[in-house]
């Protein structure tokens, strides 16, 4: 069970004892939960690997940090 479903049964039981605005913070909140735990699932299942170049396709070098004036 997601934490949003999770959140809406105690919203449920609460019935009018809670404020409309906690409800709504509670459901983002809630949510905002479900999709950190997704990204990270999706982010851990691919192969990042050595980041390509989107023109030709070679792997791409990392030159190090370097300083930028503004």
């Amino acid at each position: 069970m997601h934490r949003w479903e999770k959140f809406i049964d105690y919203a449920k039981e609460q019935g009018s004892k809670m404020a409309f605005g906690s409800m709504e913070m509670g459901i983002i909140t809630a949510g905002r939960k479900d999709m950190q735990n997704g990204l990270a699932e999706i982010l851990n299942a691919i192969d990042l690997g050595k980041p390509c170049c989107p023109e030709c396709g070679e792997g791409m070098a990392n030159r190090g940090r370097s300083k930028k004036k503004l």
